[in-house]
């Protein structure tokens, strides 16, 4: 469903590109650097949460 709104996206592009990411990172199940995966899983967490917060401009939170 992303990959179709995304192009109409203006404001929660950023936001919504890094759940495709997080999208892509739980598909790929192949047990080798399973660690590393949830490391980034958590780490775009944080930053949608920081980009979500009001007046934090989108470039500071990356």
């Amino acid at each position: 469903m992303l990959e179709k709104i995304i192009p109409y996206l203006k404001l929660k592009k950023p936001q919504a590109l890094l759940l495709q990411e997080i999208g892509s990172l739980k598909k790929n199940k192949l047990g080798w650097g399973v660690d590393r995966k949830i490391e980034r899983q958590i780490e775009i967490s944080q930053l949608i949460q920081k980009m979500n917060f009001r007046g934090v401009k989108q470039d500071e939170a990356l």
